[in-house]
This record gives C-alpha cells, structure tokens and sequence, in this order.
C-alpha cells in the first residue's frame, strides 16, 4: 500500500480494529523526535539512509494530509471557507473568519501542548 494511501486509511483500519490505538496514537513534536532518533539507530545499524528517509517522508505526508483536514486555521479550513463563500455567493465577514480560526489555533496549540505531555509520560516506541 502506498504511503498516501496508508495515511488516508489510517482512521478507517483504526476503527475496523485492524490496528490498534498504541499503533495509530497521535505524537507530537517529542514523540516524532523519539521516533526520529530510533529511525536514524536503525539507519545506522544497517548502514543505510532508507529507514530515515522512509520516516521522513511518512511525516512529509501526514502533515500535508493533516493540513487539508477542514478545521480551521488549517489551509483545509481556508479552503472550506472558500467553497463556503461560493455557495452562499458572497464572501464571509473577516472579523467572524478571523473569530473562528483564532478558535481553530487554539485548539490546535491545547491539542500540541496535549500531545507533548503524553508523550513525554508514554514515550514512543517502534514495534
């Protein structure tokens, strides 16, 4: 399965129980550097950069994805507004937009501060 394809249906396999919640958690910024770090031990044990670069492009990926995702103060969210505006044939007023993606922010940066706890209490490993 392809990498793209591995992302998308990461939420559907997750719910199918075809993988479990240890193996699709979120991980923030310290849970990415911790996978980073057994990525390039791996790259060194098998003197190749393949491992490294795979995880490079797996988090590549997910961001992109995540960025689409429609929520606001992500570009997906943007997006949303646009095709919003299309159909209502007028566009939004900016200071309720501006409202609603400062709400967006926040969420996202209580969910980071979330994530970074978590995985400072329950580090990430490699199976």
């Amino acid at each position: 399965m392809s990498l793209v394809g591995l992302v998308i249906r990461a939420p559907v396999m997750l719910l199918t129980g075809e993988i479990s919640g240890e193996e699709a958690r979120p991980v923030g910024i310290v849970g990415i550097s911790q996978l980073g770090g057994q990525f390039i031990q791996e790259s060194v044990e098998v003197s190749s950069p393949t491992p490294f670069l795979q995880f490079a492009a797996a988090i590549s990926v997910a961001l992109g994805m995540t960025n689409l995702l429609p929520i606001p103060a992500l570009d997906g969210g943007r997006i949303l507004f646009v095709l919003i505006e299309m159909i209502r044939g007028k566009p939004m007023d900016p200071a309720r937009e501006g409202l609603i993606h400062l709400i967006g922010i926040v969420f996202m940066l209580g969910l980071m501060i979330v994530l970074i706890f978590a995985d400072i209490i329950n580090p990430v490993q490699l199976p």
